[in-house]
């Protein structure tokens, strides 16, 4: 919960909240999507106690791996290091923008850089980067 005494009332940016969660999140002895999965699952669902937390949340054609409160989806990546992983990722995020969902990107293990650069350089500077879009980098580089 964020409080910005001049506007006199609390609210809560879920998707800066979310990233700063993420950010010190510490993954311990993951090696697969599932793991990583449980892992920061279990992580916000004790850490967000006023906001549900679904694993494997879907409905319809939306299907990601952790959802809050049916408004933000976190998308976690394992390897992200081929084309074909990059434009999987493009395609389920568009669909989530296109559902109106805010999305953060985990990508966790190794990682091809340009990738990461490309992801980011997609939707960084628009309107969706600083509301309702992020992506943050876990483990090995």
């Amino acid at each position: 919960m964020v409080e910005d005494k001049s506007l006199k009332f609390k609210y809560w940016d879920h998707t800066g909240t979310v990233l700063d969660l993420i950010k010190k999140w510490k993954p311990r002895n993951c090696k697969t999507h599932k793991q990583y999965q449980n892992s920061l699952y279990q992580y916000l669902d004790q850490r967000l106690k006023k906001v549900n937390v679904t694993k494997e949340y879907g409905d319809g054609r939306i299907r990601g791996d952790i959802a809050l409160d049916r408004k933000l989806m976190v998308e976690i990546k394992v390897n992200f290091d081929t084309t074909a992983k990059f434009q999987r990722a493009i395609g389920q995020i568009e669909g989530y923008i296109e559902n109106n969902w805010a999305v953060i990107v985990v990508i966790c293990g190794r990682r091809d850089k340009n990738l990461v650069k490309q992801l980011r350089d997609k939707y960084e500077g628009t309107s969706l980067w600083e509301e309702t879009f992020g992506v943050v980098e876990k483990g090995l580089k």
